[in-house]
């Protein structure tokens, strides 16, 4: 009978583990999709940076082409 508790205690300590690992790992996967997402969020970011400096060049290029000389020294 003791032998039959002790695998039953090691089945039920076996799973408990498996659980814990589980949702170890979905906290990660979370933490790791947040991660994700604000990389995504930053590079989107930059690349908006990047399509309004060139706007900003544009319209430089133009106001100097009327003779206006204006530059903003970036």
């Amino acid at each position: 009978m003791k032998t039959s508790l002790q695998k039953g205690s090691s089945s039920l300590y076996y799973a408990i583990g498996v659980l814990c690992v589980l949702a170890q790992v979905k906290t990660d996967k979370d933490l790791v999709d947040t991660l994700v997402q604000h990389v995504e969020n930053a590079d989107r970011l930059f690349q908006e940076i990047q399509d309004l400096q060139k706007q900003v060049e544009d319209l430089e290029d133009k106001l100097d082409f009327r003779g206006r000389g204006l530059r903003t020294g970036a």
